[in-house]
């Protein structure tokens, strides 16, 4: 799935005007590469990748940025000096300047402003949808990567961009020129995960399920015997996100029935949209059954996926239903607490 495409512009001053002709602007790296002067730039060996090569002169770039509103820093380190920007320099010779830093609620809005502006960054990332995207490019301001792209871009790269008859990269594509390098995931990393309390699980005698009437039975086993004695107990684990984004269960327990709502999917030969096909049906149903006998929380409305994180933390979630990386946030802190156990792939 196409998530956001990062853009690199041209280098324009900001009163510059769009050209007369229809011709893209090229930017100072396509400039560099078509006179040849690239490879003197980089200590680029025989059979070596050019894109992985460290410059031999500093390069700077300029990008915007958008952060959580709960993101912190350690050990002295900042947005403009980290992990990552530290790995910029010392692996590439590109030293990273933020032009301005948002909350990611006002990262649209100010990026409105700055284009309007023409206020520009090097580098800009736009979400999948942002009209701001084609319009830039319909403006002549977004640098045709498709050299670049065929003469840098790493194997590794490529095979993921141009996989399923390059999915991917079409979406960074107007009028056969590469404007933008989707930032794409895998699709096994989308896929969900029943995460159990393995303690309780022995408590009970069971075994994981894997089955849907299997995972009803075992929440309201784990509800009702409340092992960590906390008296608010919920079977399985719910948040207020929607069918696609939420932190827990709500993707997983459709999966379970074979939906998948908001995407395209193939079925039957065709493709079809997921919203409108009938086995969401059987997972509302699903989900209304758990919600009435009290097996999840009927305040998950109110909950996001730190809440949910917490409960799960405190003993009163015996079923988690997220995404594989979900032992790094929110279930860190059950691994000191010793309480959810080994995965379970979610009933597919």
């Amino acid at each position: 799935m196409l998530l956001s495409g990062l853009l690199i512009v041209s280098l324009l001053s900001a009163c510059r005007q769009k050209p007369a002709s229809s011709e893209k602007v090229p930017s100072k790296a396509q400039e560099s590469a078509a006179s040849g002067s690239s490879t003197a730039k980089t200590n680029v060996q025989a059979g070596e990748e050019k894109g992985l090569q460290p410059y031999k002169e500093p390069v700077t770039v300029s990008l915007f940025a958008k952060v959580d509103s709960t993101m912190n820093f350690k050990n002295g380190e900042s947005m403009e000096d980290n992990l990552w920007t530290k790995l910029c320099k010392d692996k590439l010779n590109i030293n990273v300047d933020y032009k301005w830093v948002v909350i990611d609620d006002q990262y649209d809005q100010k990026m409105s402003i700055a284009i309007a502006s023409k206020d520009f960054a090097d580098i800009m990332n736009f979400g999948a949808s942002d009209k701001n995207f084609k319009l830039m490019y319909d403006a002549g301001y977004l640098t045709d990567l498709t050299s670049l792209y065929d003469e840098y871009a790493s194997k590794y790269t490529k095979s993921l961009l141009e996989a399923d008859d390059g999915t991917a990269i079409n979406g960074g594509t107007f009028d056969g020129n590469l404007v933008g390098i989707p930032n794409t995931n895998a699709s096994i990393e989308q896929s969900n995960v029943l995460w159990v309390r393995t303690d309780w699980l022995e408590k009970s005698g069971k075994s994981a399920p894997k089955t849907m009437e299997e995972l009803h039975d075992l929440a309201q086993i784990f509800q009702s015997a409340d092992y960590d004695g906390v008296g608010t107990a919920y079977g399985i684990s719910m948040d207020k996100g929607s069918e696609t984004n939420a932190v827990s269960s709500v993707p997983g327990i459709f999966a379970g029935f074979g939906a998948y709502p908001t995407r395209w999917i193939e079925k039957d030969g065709k493709l079809v949209y997921g919203s409108t096909q009938p086995e969401n049906k059987e997972a509302l149903s699903y989900l209304a059954k758990l919600y009435s006998e009290g097996l999840i929380d009927k305040e998950y409305g109110v909950k996001d996926g730190a809440k949910v994180g917490e409960d799960a933390c405190s003993g009163k979630i015996g079923l988690f239903i997220g995404g594989h990386a979900a032992p790094l946030w929110p279930l860190n802190a059950t691994v000191n607490e010793k309480r959810i156990g080994h995965p379970v792939p979610c009933l597919l």
